[in-house]
């Protein structure tokens, strides 16, 4: 049902429980604490987490047992789900600390791209999928201080059966291809090293 509000964000609503829910698509334009939100829908889901894809040229550490970046390790160490992590190579202190925490708490599959403008962010479960794209950054700023906009779409459906489920798979092959690209110009582990040294 495109344009229906989508249910509460913490476990046991109908795009995040379990068991008879009905099966739908909603999306929903947010602009108060979008990743706030992407955590919480990671953290709600933290059992059945599969993938989580993160496309953001800028990252800030986490501060804080429920600050955004916390809930997302959290989620993803629970459920082992495999994380991809594109972002722009870090040239500022607060950056390089962020994706070094990242590194080290997620094992993500981490590249860098230069040109990055792109913000995408998307989580894979079993039975549920969800992706937030808009203006924000990874950052404490976007989700707290910046006027930021993003549209979030929720999907109980794995496969493109409507408009929602459909735009979820084309930005997963989207995010997918980025990853693809990069890949073969840089390994994100490697050019960690190269850069700190």
């Amino acid at each position: 049902m495109p344009g229906a509000k989508p249910g509460p964000r913490h476990e046991g609503g109908p795009f995040l429980g379990r068991g008879t829910a009905q099966r739908m698509s909603s999306f929903e334009i947010v602009s108060e604490k979008p990743l706030s939100g992407f955590s919480e829908v990671a953290f709600a889901n933290r059992r059945r987490l599969r993938r989580i894809w993160m496309v953001t040229p800028w990252v800030t550490e986490s501060h804080g047992k429920f600050d955004f970046l916390s809930m997302i390790v959290e989620a993803s160490r629970t459920s082992r789900a495999k994380v991809f992590i594109l972002t722009r190579p870090p040239r500022d202190t607060w950056h390089a600390t962020a994706i070094e925490v990242l590194n080290a708490n997620l094992k993500p599959i981490l590249l860098f791209n230069t040109s990055l403008h792109a913000k995408l962010y998307i989580l894979e479960c079993n039975g549920f999928r969800y992706a937030l794209l808009g203006s924000p950054n990874l950052t404490r700023r976007a989700d707290r201080d910046n006027v930021e906009i993003g549209i979030e779409l929720r999907s109980s459906f794995e496969r493109p059966v409507d408009k929602v489920s459909a735009m979820i798979s084309e930005l997963i092959i989207y995010a997918s291809s980025l990853f693809a690209e990069d890949a073969a110009q840089l390994q994100g582990r490697a050019a960690w090293v190269k850069e700190g040294e």
